[in-house]
């Protein structure tokens, strides 16, 4: 994938820091893992909840904290690929911002910290000293899949799916843009407003999509008038493991990889 091959040539090409726009956190790090993988390099993950962490290892001791993670960082001198989750809020510590400067200036060898957040710009405090980057949006060898299983799966729970093969396919067309986790969501929405999937949710999830750009997925996904079925008419149809067919997507969507990445 692009995606990976892309990243894969930032961090071989020692770019100390990257701020990253992050839209479906699973995905990112599947993509993340795999490009540092092709070059040898092993990933440790910081959040503010769960500290820093080398892949299948427990957390450093007190390390919840950005500057006490930046400055465990700074005393490691094996290459590593350092992904700080929501940074950003932070950097209005100065001593965080030092951090990273001089994590920056140092330029070791095949270690690279990478800030992810809603968008890819550059903070002014980091300015001349990190790249912005951006994962593109899945393709349809990736959204494809996801369609068609989810589709299977509302079709095994009993709901009515009439959809032809036509149909399959601009439903993916209609998808592409989206996440995967928005993608899955949207769907679900879609067969649950009226206990079926035919061609006309085709035309209800390119309405969405076209909303987007102004409202937000999750915005609109609040806003939109529900007509959830009763538990009786779900029984009816088939259709009461709805729920449980969600779970059972969001279980999926935790476990994915990027095509190729096996």
């Amino acid at each position: 994938m692009d995606g990976i091959r892309d990243l894969r040539l930032l961090l071989a090409s020692r770019h100390p820091l990257i701020v990253a726009r992050m839209d479906d956190e699973t995905r990112f790090m599947s993509f993340a893992r795999r490009a540092a993988d092709l070059c040898g390099y092993p990933v440790w993950t910081w959040s503010v909840t769960l500290g820093l962490a080398r892949d299948g290892n427990a957390s450093q001791v007190d390390t919840q904290e950005p500057k006490k993670a930046l400055a465990f960082v700074r005393q490691l001198q094996a290459p590593g690929v350092f992904v700080f989750h929501d940074l950003r809020p932070h950097l209005e510590d100065p001593v965080v911002v030092r951090h990273l400067k001089e994590f920056a200036l140092a330029e070791r060898i095949g270690q690279t910290i990478l800030i992810t957040g809603p968008d890819a710009t550059v903070p002014p405090a980091l300015e001349g000293l990190a790249l912005p980057w951006t994962l593109e949006p899945p393709a349809r060898d990736e959204v494809e899949p996801l369609v068609r299983s989810t589709i299977g799966d509302l079709t095994q729970r009993g709901l009515a799916v009439a959809l032809t093969e036509a149909n399959v396919q601009e439903m993916v067309t209609a998808c592409l843009g989206l996440t995967l986790p928005e993608i899955e969501r949207l769907i679900l929405r879609q067969a649950i407003d009226d206990q079926k999937l035919d061609a006309a949710d085709v035309e209800g999830i390119a309405r969405a999509k076209a909303e987007l750009p102004t409202t937000g997925f999750s915005t609109w996904f609040r806003r939109r008038p529900t007509s959830m079925p009763s538990a009786a008419s779900m029984s009816s149809s088939g259709g009461s493991g709805c729920a449980r067919v969600g779970s059972r997507l969001r279980r999926r969507t935790s476990g994915s990889s990027p095509p190729g990445a096996s």
